[in-house]
């Protein structure tokens, strides 16, 4: 018959195994989105700084061209931005409401 000492350490090692098991996913999940958000929000930067940008501007700018391609498509399918076309590439500009009155230069 095991003593209380192992019986203690099993008990630790199942508990631990059950909270990796259950946590885990929610940790990686966590880190996704933060990362999703962080590329989000500097193609948001720059479109703001520029009025409308390219992905090519997007990732002059510091934004890896596969993250900025990403957001592009996240913040499209949201609604948050919109092309203006103008030539071969689309230029991407922030979708403006009624009740904003700024007007966006390119």
């Amino acid at each position: 018959m095991p003593d209380s000492a192992t019986l203690a350490a099993i008990l630790a090692l199942v508990t631990g195994s059950i909270g990796l098991f259950l946590g885990l996913p929610i940790f990686l999940d966590r880190i996704k989105e933060r990362r999703r958000l962080k590329r989000q929000q500097a193609v948001r930067d720059i479109i703001r700084r520029r009025g409308v940008a390219t992905r090519a501007d997007m990732t002059r700018d510091g934004v890896r061209d596969a993250d900025a391609a990403r957001a592009i498509n996240e913040l499209h399918e949201s609604g948050e931005i919109i092309p203006s076309v103008a030539g071969e590439e689309a230029l991407w500009k922030l979708r403006t409401h009624d009740h904003q009155t700024e007007t966006r230069l390119a």
